[in-house]
């Protein structure tokens, strides 16, 4: 099995814990360490930098920046990773759930081409 299989520190979209609604984020201790690893399929920004992305159960989901980024070296079928990800169900018909990146942490967003398997080194440096 691959290390990058397991849901404790690698979950898929729907594996990721919510993000608290009132602040929009909840806290996590400074022991608990996770990765989201999604492959590009679509930049769509337009007001607010977006990409569509899947995850590696293939389920498509919105990562949204909050910060003013440029996406010039997020491209389509490259690999990115997103430190401590959490899903923010949206409520009404017809809205999905998607990943916020909050403001001050766009940062830690890694971009590759390399597969997922690859990214052992980035990993592995945040441990």
């Amino acid at each position: 099995m691959s290390k990058f299989a397991d849901p404790s520190q690698f979950p898929t979209f729907y594996e990721l814990p919510a993000a608290a609604s009132a602040a929009g984020q909840a806290s996590t201790s400074s022991d608990e360490s996770w990765c989201l690893l999604a492959q590009i399929k679509e930049n769509m920004t337009i007001t607010k930098p977006t990409l569509i992305v899947t995850d590696r159960t293939g389920v498509d989901f919105a990562l949204l920046f909050e910060d003013a980024i440029s996406l010039k070296g997020f491209r389509k079928a490259y690999t990115v990773v997103v430190p401590n990800a959490r899903r923010t169900d949206r409520e009404g018909d017809g809205k999905k759930a998607v990943v916020r990146v909050p403001a001050g942490r766009s940062a830690e967003v890694k971009v590759s081409a390399q597969k997922s398997g690859e990214f052992s080194c980035v990993i592995q440096a945040r441990h």
